[in-house]
């Protein structure tokens, strides 16, 4: 069962770019990504639906 936005966004802790730094890859850069996903995932669920 798929949980609704407003149980995702209860369970979810803030995203910090820190977590997902690289070697050659910014928070800067992680953030740009993260804003690209967010265009993507317009139903707030943290998945892209391949449709």
């Amino acid at each position: 069962m798929k949980k609704t936005t407003s149980q995702n966004n209860k369970s979810k802790q803030p995203f910090n770019p820190k977590d997902y730094e690289r070697p050659g890859i910014s928070s800067e850069e992680v953030l740009e990504i993260r804003e690209a996903f967010d265009l993507f995932d317009y139903e707030a669920t943290g998945f892209i639906d391949p449709k």
